[in-house]
Parts: structure tokens; C-alpha cells; sequence
């Protein structure tokens, strides 16, 4: 049984968008008031990860969902990424909070193909070089 902070219908879907119609490149959710994860950003298709990098706050964490175009070899592939972004600068009851709440996203998110937890260094590489570990 999961335990944490569920994501809302609206996110979910959402989500679902992302996945199965691939509107966005990446949505951005946050928890709010202590009860629900919700949007707060989404990053259209055809956006660049300097855009989600400008949508991501200095100091709060957030659970950012990316669709990530990567090479390997000749081939183009893509793979969706669960990422908990938490700021060195959080401060401990939210990287609680949102740890807390990490396998309840991931389980409402049907279809996460992979997780990485990340600070503000948080580069595209480091998708990549998740992405073709696998």
C-alpha cells in the first residue's frame, strides 16, 4: 500500500495526455496544500529542457514528468521519466513530503519508464545517460 500525497484526477490525466497523445514535453506538478499534487507547469512539445529548467523553482521541490527524446546508435527513441527534483536549499519537512509521496505518484502514473532524483545541477545528460544505462 502506497502512503503520501496522491496526485489529482487532473494530473493524472494530464499525465495520460502526455503519454499517449504526447502534447507536452514535460509537465512540472507540485504538492499543494499539504493534500494534492497538482499541475503547475507544462511544457509544450517542441520546447527545450531550458525551458523546463526556467519552470522549475530555486528553492522548492517538484515531481516533473518527461517524455526524453534521446540517440542510441542510429535509432531515436523516447522514454518517460519520473523525476524528483528537491533544491539542496529544501528544507527537511518537504524533502519529506515529497519522498513520502514518490511511489504513490509513480503507481498513479501508469507507464513511468524510469525515476532519477535530482538536485538544481539537474542536466539533460544525466536523462540520457539514465536512459541508455538501461
Amino acid at each position: 500500500m502506497d502512503i503520501g500525497i496522491a496526485p489529482t484526477d487532473d494530473s493524472v490525466k494530464k499525465f495520460n495526455d502526455l503519454k499517449m497523445l504526447h502534447k507536452h514535453y514535460s509537465i512540472v506538478y507540485k504538492i499543494e496544500g499539504d493534500k494534492d499534487i497538482v499541475v503547475e507547469h507544462e511544457i509544450e512539445k517542441g520546447k527545450t529542457f531550458a525551458d523546463l529548467k526556467a519552470a522549475l523553482p530555486k528553492d522548492e521541490p517538484r515531481f516533473i514528468v518527461v517524455n526524453h527524446e534521446f540517440h542510441k546508435g542510429e535509432d531515436v527513441r523516447q522514454k518517460i521519466f519520473l523525476v524528483l527534483y528537491t533544491p539542496t536549499t529544501t528544507g527537511i519537512r518537504k524533502k519529506m513530503l515529497y519522498a513520502s509521496s514518490k511511489n504513490t505518484v509513480k503507481s498513479s502514473f501508469n507507464g513511468i519508464q524510469n525515476e532519477l532524483d535530482v538536485d538544481e545541477s539537474f542536466r539533460e545528460e544525466d536523462l540520457t545517460d539514465k536512459a541508455t544505462r538501461i
